[in-house]
């Protein structure tokens, strides 16, 4: 629904569809090191990181669908 949203204010690309999957992950990736930088460990994050990992194109799918 965000993104449907996002999308009938500002319309997403082809390449925003396959784009947003990929910054969610560099975000998580941003947040794990920011943590390890600190000295902490959050496996919770490592989870969402392994998940978001694994289901990157299901996730590209979704957006599509939002979009088109």
């Amino acid at each position: 629904m965000f993104i449907a949203g996002y999308h009938r204010i500002r319309p997403l690309s082809d390449w925003a569809v396959r784009a947003i999957p990929l910054y969610l992950v560099g975000r998580g990736l941003q947040m794990q090191v920011r943590l390890e930088q600190a000295g902490s460990w959050d496996q919770i994050q490592v989870k969402r990181l392994e998940w978001l990992d694994e289901h990157r194109s299901w996730l590209e799918q979704v957006v599509a669908s939002a979009v088109h």
